[in-house]
């Protein structure tokens, strides 16, 4: 597998930029990406391939290009170590970056709710299931006297001490 820069100059915008490209080399095959990254022909080194001084932001236009060669070469090699044969569009897809993962946002009520049900199913005293429902519902009108939701992933030290100052001194 070979894998060269190339920048296209008869694709040239109204500055005189262009787009530079890897193109990789495989199977008889040929891929061709895009970098993102235009230049003028006067700022691309076509011998080292490689972006001169001259471009604005050189140094992390060339880490990404360096970068980029190894990520191809290792995504080739991991599918033909899997015992795929890589094709131009199953290397495009193992180099897309990977979708950032869904957070799932925890709503202390609804967990504080769940919580009970389960306590009601264990066969816990009425009494005991009353003081959860007491607290449930101090936290129900925090919520909405603070008019936002009180969520798992953000109640921290400060959102409890604004809660204990709501149930002593506002409530």
């Amino acid at each position: 597998m070979t894998i060269q820069f190339q920048h296209q100059t008869e694709n040239t915008n109204e500055e005189g930029s262009a787009v530079i490209y890897p193109v990789a080399h495989f199977n008889q095959k040929r891929l061709r990406l895009s970098t993102g990254e235009k230049c003028l022909p006067a700022q691309w080194g076509d011998r080292r391939q490689q972006f001169r001084r001259s471009y604005p932001g050189y140094q992390e236009a060339n880490e990404l290009l360096a970068a980029l060669a190894p990520r191809l070469t290792e995504a080739h090699r991991r599918q033909r170590a899997d015992g795929l044969t890589p094709t131009p569009a199953s290397l495009k897809a193992a180099l897309a970056p990977a979708a950032a993962p869904v957070v799932r946002e925890h709503n202390l009520m609804v967990l504080m709710n769940d919580f009970r049900e389960v306590l009601r199913g264990r066969g816990y005293m009425r009494d005991t299931l009353r003081h959860y429902l007491v607290v449930g519902n101090w936290l129900r009108d925090f919520e909405q006297h603070r008019r936002r939701p009180l969520l798992l992933e953000s109640y921290s030290l400060v959102e409890h001490d604004a809660l204990l100052h709501y149930l002593t001194l506002t409530r």
